[in-house]
């Protein structure tokens, strides 16, 4: 899909970033997928999972 996750500073994920991430993607969609909603309404488009994980999405440049 061309999707990248990195951290706040834009650098690779460390392990524990990804683990922390993926654990909390359980959280995101445990009450009604609420977690995932949140990117509707927050500036960076970030879901519940990426603030805490502190990581954003961004697409690959081509």
């Amino acid at each position: 899909m061309g999707l990248i996750v990195a951290d706040e500073n834009g650098n690779r994920l460390d392990v524990q970033k990804a683990l922390i991430r993926n654990i909390s993607r359980l959280i995101s969609g445990f009450i009604c997928l609420i977690g995932y909603l949140m990117a509707l309404f927050t500036e960076k488009k970030q879901t519940l999972h990426d603030i805490i994980a502190k990581t954003n999405v961004y697409t690959k440049p081509v």
